[in-house]
């Protein structure tokens, strides 16, 4: 049996972003931030933020293109 001090990997506790926090990410990223600074300024792993970046989301006024 291989311990954790032996190198088998932990698991962390899972952490729900607000909506707030998934709002801000989504507008930061469209801004041009990067994937890797946005998930180390959150504290979370990269693929969080790509599969928050994929979910759908309703659209709102600032973010409707002029041909809606």
């Amino acid at each position: 049996m291989v311990s954790e001090e032996e190198g088998r990997l932990s698991n962390p506790a899972q952490r729900r972003l607000s909506k707030a926090t998934v709002d801000d990410l989504v507008r930061d990223y469209v801004a041009g931030s990067s994937i890797d600074s946005l998930a180390a300024e959150i504290g979370v792993n990269r693929t969080t933020i790509i599969s928050h970046l994929d979910r759908p989301r309703p659209r709102t006024p600032e973010v409707r293109s002029e041909d809606d």
